[in-house]
């Protein structure tokens, strides 16, 4: 793992990279995108009720680590160009599709989409992409949760944090953003006891208790001294909760890939 330059932000990457010296870049760009849009494609089952989606083979192993071991491996997903998921949610699996096509996901908003929040949709797109190790598609969600929360009255309910951890690893980027808004809750609060809405999060996870612990000594305490500085989970760089593999962002960012053609 590693951190962001401290200028600013993660270098933007883009499915439009050459990789030929003096090559036009133009043309890179539309020789890239057609390699990655054409060639096999993989038949992909989701969910109990096994919805089928097509998806085009270079494309799936340019974005995720999990396909990519699936498909250039000797496994019989590679024999039958067939991968079955069937833990996992298909409408959620549309987004990921989307993005991998399209390199954005829709603007997040505070509403209902459909019967179902945008939280609780961007929440498990963001697990879905944990689990495929789709990196760059993590760092998109967490952006835009960041981006539709800001300057709101209306934040991540209790049970919302409970749920990141319940499906995510220590350590996680998503782990941290949520711990910092549980703390600035607590402290803005002016219940006798500021930790009471946070009671089943406490209960559910013993690395919830540890997060909280750490962050008031380690992240507030040290740099403020005696008074505890509140977490601001909605400001500074996107790179604090953005997830990087090998001192770098992981080359799967494909942000705005089809919008300069």
């Amino acid at each position: 793992m590693s951190t962001c330059p401290s200028n600013s932000s993660c270098p933007s990457n883009t499915l439009l990279e050459s990789t030929e010296p003096g090559c036009d870049w133009m043309v890179a760009s539309v020789a890239s995108l057609a390699r990655l849009f054409s060639g096999p494609v993989i038949d992909i089952f989701v969910g109990p009720t096994k919805v089928q989606w097509r998806v085009h083979e270079e494309l799936l192993c340019h974005y995720s680590p999990f396909f990519r071991a699936a498909l250039r491996g000797n496994f019989k997903e590679a024999k039958d160009k067939s991968i079955t998921l069937p833990e996992d949610d298909s409408f959620v699996f549309r987004f990921l599709v989307l993005y991998m096509y399209r390199g954005s996901l829709p603007e997040f908003q505070l509403n209902i989409m459909t019967k179902r929040s945008n939280l609780s949709i961007y929440l498990e797109l963001y697990f879905l992409a944990d689990k495929l190790s789709l990196e760059s598609l993590q760092n998109k969600i967490i952006d835009q949760l960041r981006q539709g929360f800001a300057n709101r009255s209306r934040i991540p309910a209790p049970s919302s944090i409970c749920r990141i951890y319940e499906r995510t690893a220590p350590g996680s980027k998503l782990r941290q953003w949520a711990v910092q808004i549980a703390l600035r809750e607590m402290l803005n609060t002016g219940a006798a006891d500021p930790t009471a809405q946070y009671e089943e999060c406490f209960d559910m996870s013993g690395d919830f208790g540890r997060d909280v612990a750490q962050y008031i000594i380690v992240d507030a305490i040290r740099p403020a001294g005696v008074r505890v500085k509140k977490p601001e989970p909605m400001r500074g760089t996107n790179c604090e909760f953005h997830v990087h593999i090998d001192g770098k962002l992981w080359g799967g960012a494909r942000e705005n890939a089809l919008e300069v053609l």
